[in-house]
């Protein structure tokens, strides 16, 4: 391959899993066999770990999904695609109290931000009020238009 030529083993079979991770979403996670500096590079590398909470949610093994990206939203508590996954899992979960306390949070902070209405829609929608879960979400969506999760 291509990248072989431009880097040496050890960063190229990096660069491979990493993409093979990111395209191969929807599949169960891969073992990976990297020497095992690189694994504990990816294991700290926020986008790498919630990649690979993104496959667990799509396999239906929440409690590690929610243990990841919890992990990572620690660290970085606006990470974009974290608070994505983040909060489907907290609907998955039925995690009223979570939901309300992420959404109050993120309203405050970030009150531009559609993720930020996102997840105060996903409250209402976990505690059966129609109305201002479609308030919300068109909140979100009047926000950015092409804001798919809404």
């Amino acid at each position: 391959m291509i990248i072989e030529k431009q880097c040496d083993t050890d960063t190229a079979s990096a660069v491979r899993c990493l993409y093979e991770q990111e395209v191969h979403q929807y599949m169960k996670p891969i073992v990976v066999n990297l020497p095992t500096y690189t694994i504990g590079l990816l294991n700290d590398n926020a986008d790498y770990c919630i990649n690979i909470a993104e496959k667990f949610y799509y396999n239906y093994k929440f409690r590690e999904s929610f243990d990841l990206c919890k992990k990572v939203l620690t660290h970085n508590p606006f990470h974009q695609h974290g608070l994505f996954i983040y909060i489907a899992l907290l609907y998955e979960m039925k995690d009223k109290t979570e939901l309300f306390s992420l959404g109050h949070r993120l309203a405050r902070q970030c009150p531009e931000n559609p993720i930020s209405w996102l997840a105060v829609g996903c409250y209402y929608l976990v505690t059966k009020k129609p109305e201002p879960t479609r308030r919300y979400l068109a909140k979100a969506t009047s926000l950015c238009r092409s804001f798919g999760p809404a």
